[in-house]
């Protein structure tokens, strides 16, 4: 085997690379090739060792005592050559560890051209505006992998369309663009964990580094699956052709959404950028957009690179995005504002904080009907009668032991026995 792996390099140098299981190569187009089946590879090997060197090709056999085949030289070459964890073929500032980059050198950049970009979008606010700067250079953050914020994009506030046509997936798709494109989910409800697992470990799912949640229509929002795995370090599943496989979570999510409520857990991993309605003018701008970013990619990269040369601010109170903080809010303008700003918004949209006072507001209701002062009287509420008031509040239908778990889950004080 040893053997044939040295031929092997001296006919197509360093190549092939592993991570998670696949073989990989560099593709034509400069992006990873990567092989599943040892078909593959050697449909790839012929091509090369074909280019002057054909007298110099292995003849493989299937049968045969003391000869190796082509499927025993591509498992041996799995687990043998050079492994990593990821491949990416965009940059992260500072370089991931354990990740191979197959990308040109980055510039010198000055941000001319990324405010240049920045411009073809409409924030609601100054604040918005450098949130959205924050959200792009987050996209080529190289911090520990399950530190990075999820990202929720709505409209302004009182808009008389309800934040419809304000551009949220448009702009998302488009700055993610940059960073090579988006992974789509379009309705959480019909997707399960172990599917998406499926998608973010298959080759081309490795080749994003952005999950969107597209035009999300719940009325409020939890995704235990996706709440745990956006602070998890590595993503793992059922990966094909290989059995369990791993990468590493430098996955950023985006949920775009018009008035969407989430649950805390999921509030509290969010930074929720609030959008302008755009106003129009002639011509193309999604063409326009585009042809910018294609003609321009290599200097947005540089200034990419020159936002994280700037110098650091103080960040007043640390949380647990304390290193996104440090690398990334610190080197905004005013990002003990932006820090205030976005914990309001986080409480604003914490569904739980609503329910809350929603089931609260009914069982005082329920008592003041028999003439008692929920303040100077204690009550003794049955199972059943829980459930019922827990689903008036919220118009639900959960069964007795849901609504009552439910109503624990609360935290209500003044509900004894929890």
């Amino acid at each position: 085997m040893d053997l044939l792996t040295n031929q092997l390099r001296l006919r197509v140098g360093d190549w092939p690379k592993a991570v998670a299981g696949f073989l990989f190569v560099q593709g034509n187009d400069g992006k990873p090739l990567y092989f599943e089946k040892p078909t593959q590879f050697f449909g790839w090997l012929a091509g090369e060792v074909g280019k002057g060197l054909i007298d110099n090709a292995v003849r493989w056999t299937d049968h045969g005592d003391n000869l190796i085949s082509r499927g025993q030289f591509f498992e041996y070459l799995r687990h043998n050559v050079e492994q990593y964890l990821g491949v990416e073929h965009v940059p992260n500032f500072p370089p991931m560890p354990n990740i191979f980059y197959m990308h040109d050198s980055i510039g010198v950049g000055d941000e001319k051209t990324l405010n240049a970009f920045l411009k073809f979008f409409a924030p609601a606010s100054s604040i918005d505006q450098e949130l959205l700067l924050a959200f792009t250079v987050s996209l080529f953050w190289g911090g520990d992998c399950g530190k990075r914020p999820a990202w929720l994009f709505t409209g302004p506030d009182k808009d008389n369309e309800g934040g419809r046509g304000v551009g949220k997936t448009t702009t998302a798709e488009k700055i993610a663009n940059v960073a090579g494109g988006v992974i789509g989910i379009f309705d959480p409800s019909q997707v399960k964990g172990d599917e998406l697992e499926k998608r973010l470990l298959s080759p081309q799912g490795r080749m994003h580094r952005i999950l969107l949640i597209d035009n999300l229509k719940a009325l409020k929002f939890s995704w235990a699956f996706l709440e745990a795995n956006i602070t998890a370090e590595t993503i793992s599943g059922r990966q094909m052709y290989v059995g369990e496989g791993r990468r590493a979570n430098n996955i950023t999510t985006v949920i775009t959404a018009n008035g969407a409520t989430l649950s805390r857990d999921m509030a509290q991993r969010c930074n929720i950028v609030k959008l302008a309605r755009p106003v129009y003018s002639a011509g193309d701008w999604d063409a326009d957009i585009t042809n910018f970013v294609n003609a321009n990619r290599e200097k947005l990269l540089a200034d990419v690179q020159a936002f994280f040369q700037r110098p650091r601010g103080k960040i007043e109170t640390p949380t647990r995005w304390g290193p996104w903080q440090n690398d990334i809010l610190s080197r905004l303008e005013n990002p003990t504002a932006i820090q205030e700003e976005l914990a309001r918004r986080a409480k604003e949209c914490d569904a739980d904080d609503g329910e809350k006072a929603l089931v609260e507001d009914e069982i005082r209701q329920a008592i003041e009907s028999f003439g008692e002062s929920p303040d100077n009287v204690k009550v003794k509420i049955h199972a059943k009668a829980l459930a019922w008031l827990v689903n008036e509040a919220l118009n639900e239908r959960m069964p007795t032991n849901r609504a009552t778990a439910f109503a624990k889950q609360l935290q209500i004080p003044e509900l004894c026995g929890q």
